[in-house]
């Protein structure tokens, strides 16, 4: 009885997803319709960070349909995370990336998540899979990192940043616009104090530019920063351009 059950259960989900009934609420946007609701459902997708601005980006975009998904974290939760990492819930001490990946299986089991427990300077990924790198991490050392490598492979990356009740997003484009190094030749290096709201704000807009890069809607923050500060609901958008002694962007 329980087999049947589990049976039909998945052969409705399995329905549902093939009827686009899931995403019905989206595919009438003039970015998306069945096309676009197609092409996000093939799409690889790499996250790298899972705390406030990972957990909540991967949230989206599994929501939104991305099919493939693929989280990088070597953290575990620890309970000051959860004033803005909201997914873990009762999985303080589990590593992020599989507390993640089991979440977002839940938020849609149409999807598919690999979990990879590393560090971006660590981890051996397969880079030619991919078709966008969200870098949703919290020190300069592994965004530096993420940068070059993403350069390496001709890959976008959706940067997103955040600080008390601040935070910014940019969107990079390989050969096009600014890098990571461009714009941020320092960082900090110290625990930031965050404020929950300020890192969901921030992460929605990473999702949103994610998702118009897969669908080839030109972001509007393509060679652009966006500034954000919630404590005065201030948005600011400051062109980026490439620095002529960046290294990275010599290489190319």
């Amino acid at each position: 009885m329980v087999e049947r059950n589990t049976e039909r259960r998945d052969e409705y989900l399995m329905s549902v997803g093939k009827g686009q009934l899931r995403y019905s609420r989206q595919i009438p946007l003039a970015m998306m319709g069945e096309r676009g609701q197609n092409i996000l459902s093939e799409s690889h997708v790499l996250i790298v960070g899972a705390g406030g601005l990972g957990s909540v980006v991967s949230s989206y975009l599994a929501a939104a349909g991305v099919g493939h998904l693929t989280i990088v974290d070597d953290d575990v939760v620890e309970i000051s995370n959860l004033n803005r990492q909201f997914i873990y819930g009762d999985a303080v001490g589990e590593q992020k990336a599989e507390a993640a990946a089991r979440f977002l299986r839940k938020v849609n089991p149409l999807i598919e998540v690999r979990p990879v427990n590393g560090s971006i300077q660590d981890t051996e990924l397969p880079w030619d899979e991919y078709d966008l790198v969200f870098d949703c991490l919290d020190n300069n050392e592994s965004r530096m990192a993420l940068n070059e490598r993403c350069r390496n492979a001709g890959l976008p990356l959706v940067h997103g940043g955040v600080d008390a009740t601040k935070g910014q997003v940019f969107t990079s484009i390989p050969n096009v616009t600014a890098c990571l190094r461009c714009m941020l030749p320092k960082g900090r290096q110290d625990r930031i104090p965050v404020f929950g709201p300020a890192a969901g704000v921030v992460a929605s807009v990473q999702a949103s530019e994610g998702i118009r890069v897969i669908l080839e809607r030109f972001p509007p923050l393509t060679g652009k920063m966006l500034l954000i500060d919630i404590s005065d609901y201030s948005f600011e958008i400051v062109e980026m351009e490439r620095a002529e002694d960046c290294p990275v962007c010599k290489k190319g």
